[in-house]
């Protein structure tokens, strides 16, 4: 037997082990833990209803509500056993398992993907999102659930410390083991807690199967091979402005609604015209910073659910992005984003990216809000003056424009409602009204820069598509594309020298590679091999590839790892893994 198949059988049998003593301990409470309240009836039901339900399926054990479950029992039971009064132990009990599934159906509902481990990391951004009401109300609930579980805590007598054991120590062993990277290899590859979008597995295993991979990436990031570094062309000495735009996509794209008057500026109605082109962006309605990352640093964000490569760029990398190769050619490079340099741990990756000026909530004027965020009209007029301040010298000038985040919020005497929906949906018409003030500013900033530079190359895009899906009466999907893929496209406009420049479906990881050929002459695909002016563009995801044509409904669909089914499959295949790779090896510290 090869180290690989024994070490795939080693977590088959951990995996069995673990559902087994679920069973047994399950048998082994209705006996044993607290006979008093089973013999009064407080948990008997619970207990011989899941007892059944487990035992009459057993060959079944990985449908994911069953596994989910029986994972949520055990841990009630866990935490029951150490619980005085047998009324609160079980509101405790039933509270804990319950608000972790909560909180995980909560997020794939709305975003489409479960929770995981790495979500702890996020909380403290996911707090700057959420109104100031529900951060109150998440921080209320928890509170009083902690000190409830600690007002009726006790300590558990023999005989329920040894029901309780057995799950304890198996599930122990099985976190060791996750540490040791071969077998964290096995579980990620080869056991059926498949590690995708959807909660396949159900959500504790779908979080528990995203650990083990994570630790096996870590494992392997000191062997993952760098990308070939491009090489130096001339480049044009001009400005270049980059708009990235929250939750920013064409309305009209929802066809189920109609709108009155034009929701978007002239500038964006000539675009949909088909003078421009789409964005394909990594993330699907959060994460704005791994499209940030693609765009300046050229390299797929392929990460899993929770991943924010921002937060794992090391502090001391010096990576080799965009504003870094712009900057050795002699421009200046200044990125403005109207928060905390702290908010997805920005500060440190736009140093690492090569920005020599970043500009942050500290050093913007931030009275002019739309709910928590920096209005786009203030956000892009505070950047416009800055590059005004630049003028006779090349510059990148990069800005992120939060405005329009979820829930849609506006100061709405400065920006009223300008365009009526119809059907009407209070989500739905917030976030139209949001676009379009965004748009209009945008095509302000866009004038004044032509203005001041008609030679300047412009590009603005959105960073992904807003969380619309989970609302009630939500708009049917972006029309226009196949494979699954609508959800990942944002508008793309490129204006260079003032003209509409047209790309079709471009995946944002091959925008460096643009401003590059662009600001060249065509200079740097000459040069280099690069993938942009190829028939077909490769849009991988974690557990999925697209290969793109010119045009968004020109779709090829391929698994991610497994055999390919065709040589263009597999040709993806081998592409997407040298890029993971490549990812992986920027990442990596310094030693």
């Amino acid at each position: 037997m090869t180290r690989a198949r024994a070490q795939n059988l080693l977590a088959l049998l951990m995996l069995a082990l673990v559902i087994g003593l679920h069973l047994v301990t399950v048998s082994a409470t209705i006996a044993f833990l607290r006979p008093d309240l089973a013999e009064r009836g407080l948990l008997a039901p619970l207990l011989n209803t899941q007892l059944a339900l487990a035992l009459a399926t057993a060959p079944l054990l990985l449908l994911p509500i069953l596994l989910d479950g029986l994972i949520a029992l055990q841990l009630g039971l866990l935490v029951f056993a150490w619980q005085r009064r047998p009324g609160l132990a079980l509101l405790v009990a039933l509270a804990w398992p319950g608000l972790l599934l909560a909180a995980s159906v909560g997020k794939y509902a709305v975003l489409g993907a479960p929770a995981e481990a790495a979500d702890v990391f996020l909380l403290r951004d996911l707090a700057r999102a959420a109104a100031a009401w529900q951060v109150a109300l998440a921080v209320a609930l928890l509170a009083g659930l902690s000190l409830a579980t600690l007002a009726n805590l006790r300590w558990p007598r023999r005989r329920e410390m040894l029901t309780c054991a057995p799950i304890a120590v198996a599930l122990l062993a099985l976190g060791v083991a996750s540490l040791h990277a071969p077998f964290a290899a096995s579980l990620s590859r080869s056991l059926p807690l498949r590690t995708t979008e959807q909660p396949l597995s159900g959500h504790f295993a779908s979080a528990y199967a995203e650990v083990a991979r994570a630790l096996d990436a870590a494992h392997h990031r000191d062997d993952a091979a760098p990308l070939a570094p491009a090489l130096a062309v001339a480049l044009q000495p001009r400005p270049v402005h980059i708009l990235v735009l929250e939750s920013f996509v064409d309305p009209l794209a929802f066809s189920r609604y109609r709108m009155e008057p034009e929701p978007l500026s002239p500038i964006w109605a000539k675009w949909r015209r088909g003078a421009g082109g789409h964005a394909v962006v990594p993330v699907f309605g959060n994460r704005s910073s791994n499209t940030e990352f693609e765009i300046l640093c050229g390299v797929p964000a392929v990460v899993g659910p929770a991943g924010v490569v921002f937060r794992e760029i090391p502090p001391e990398r010096e990576l080799d992005c965009l504003p870094r190769r712009l900057r050795q050619a002699g421009f200046v490079t200044v990125a403005t984003a109207p928060n905390g340099a702290d908010f997805f741990r920005a500060g440190q990756a736009y140093r690492a990216m090569g920005f020599e000026q970043r500009r942050f909530d500290r050093q913007l004027d931030m009275s002019d809000m739309d709910g928590g965020w920096l209005s786009a009209e203030a956000t892009l007029r505070q950047s416009a003056e800055h590059a005004r301040g630049l003028m006779g010298q090349a510059f990148l000038n990069y800005t992120f424009v939060n405005a329009a985040h979820f829930p849609f919020e506006r100061n709405r005497d400065r920006r009223p409602d300008a365009i009526s929906v119809s059907p009407a949906t209070q989500p739905f018409q917030d976030w139209v009204n949001a676009i379009h003030h965004t748009a209009l500013a945008s095509e302000r900033y866009v004038r004044e820069a032509l203005r001041a530079h008609p030679d300047a190359l412009i590009l603005l895009l959105g960073d992904h598509q807003p969380p619309l899906a989970s609302l009630p009466d939500a708009p049917a999907g972006l029309e226009g594309a196949q494979g699954g893929l609508a959800r990942y496209l944002t508008p793309l406009l490129i204006l260079d020298r003032g003209r509409m420049h047209a790309v079709g479906a471009l995946p944002a990881w091959l925008i460096p590679e643009l401003v590059l050929d662009l600001l060249s002459a065509g200079e740097h695909c000459r040069v280099n091999a690069c993938r942009l002016p190829a028939a077909q563009r490769l849009r991988p995801f974690r557990d999925q590839l697209f290969i793109l044509g010119r045009e968004p409904a020109t779709v090829t669909q391929c698994q991610r790892r497994g055999p390919a089914a065709d040589p263009v499959c597999d040709a993806a295949q081998r592409e997407a893994t040298t890029l993971a790779q490549g990812l992986e090896a920027m990442l990596r510290p310094h030693r």
